[in-house]
């Protein structure tokens, strides 16, 4: 389930940015708004795939 909701909010943060980027005149802010959220992107995957390694070494019992 927390997976899920980490892969939502992932999902819509860059969602949002893209629409933030579009919508504005600012390059700066453009560039900033992306990059922001690709790193955040980034770092959920990251701890995404931590996660399911952890799981699959140590299995509930």
């Amino acid at each position: 389930m927390l997976k899920k909701l980490w892969d939502i909010a992932a999902f819509l943060i860059v969602i949002v940015s893209l629409f933030l980027s579009y919508f504005s005149n600012n390059d700066t802010l453009k560039i900033t708004v992306n990059l922001i959220g690709c790193f955040i992107l980034i770092v959920l995957r990251i701890m995404l795939y931590v996660s399911n390694k952890r799981e699959k070494k140590d299995p509930p019992s």
